[in-house]
């Protein structure tokens, strides 16, 4: 019988993962995402007929999920998620690092730029803390830790699926578990407010960094001196095409700069307090 698979994740790194599980003999019964419509977890799941929840998961949801699944699966959601204390079913995350190497929201970025020995994809349980459950499984990538984001991502997501393949019902009740090793872990670094935050005096190399830092997510860009918490965020060269006005748009706000424009969906911003 096919797995029944509860799947949360987010729009970073999520996505193809998502996919490649609609392509598996499994029953998908739900996605669950914070990521607006319109977004890639949320295409997919509408392209493929799958339930969509567009929330932040509650307790009581996951003893709901749990009713009904053999699997709880989470990839890149970026929240801790709260686990039922009596479930017969297993919560599982997809994390794409070696752990304990390379702990936090956006490892991919981290391993190609300050940790390759990272490189790789890790099948946890989820527990109490953030990537530091037992170990199901692993799969190194070291071969392309110098590579592109998109290539390690991409890699990360065919390795994942990978370790997904080798399990059934069976295999879900009798896993072989390895506990992290707490003296080896590693961090992605902290980013304080002003490091997270983009500006018109900023250059377009500065905020691709920042972008592929956080993984475009959480980055807070300032504009005539009101501070924006945006989600998704792009930066394209060649600021003349935009206008200066950053509101001008119905959907996005434009952030220009000397060689480009940083663009954000509207409906990812949240004006700061000071």
């Amino acid at each position: 019988m096919a797995l029944r698979v509860t799947y949360i994740g987010y729009d970073y790194f999520s996505p193809v993962l998502l996919y490649l599980l609609t392509r598996r003999d499994v029953t998908i019964n739900r996605v669950v995402t914070e990521a607006k419509l319109g977004g890639h977890v949320c295409r997919i799941a509408q392209a493929h007929g799958l339930k969509l929840l567009l929330e932040r998961v509650r307790m009581d949801q996951m003893a709901a999920f749990a009713a009904d699944s053999d699997l709880v699966l989470s990839a890149s959601y970026g929240y801790r998620l709260p686990i039922p204390a009596a479930a017969a079913c297993r919560f599982l995350n997809v994390h794409p690092s070696l752990l304990p190497l390379g702990r936090g929201p956006v490892s991919p970025y981290w391993t190609l730029t300050r940790f390759p020995e990272s490189a790789g994809v890790s099948l946890h349980v989820m527990d109490d803390g953030f990537d530091t459950g037992p170990i199901v499984s692993q799969s190194g990538l070291a071969a392309y830790a110098a590579s592109s984001l998109e290539v390690y991502t991409h890699q990360a997501n065919q390795a994942a699926i990978g370790l997904l393949d080798a399990l059934d019902d069976e295999r879900l009740r009798r896993l072989d578990l390895r506990p992290q090793d707490e003296a080896l872990a590693t961090y992605q670094p902290e980013f304080s407010m002003a490091e997270r935050t983009v500006s018109a005096r900023n250059t377009g190399a500065e905020i691709v960094r920042l972008i592929g830092a956080l993984g475009g997510l959480g980055v807070v860009v300032e504009i005539a001196g009101i501070r924006y918490v945006a989600t998704q965020v792009r930066f394209l060269a060649g600021a003349a095409a935009f206008p200066a006005d950053p509101f001008v748009n119905d959907f996005y706000g434009y952030l220009a700069c000397a060689d480009g424009v940083c663009l954000f969906p509207k409906a990812g911003i949240a004006a700061m307090a000071e």
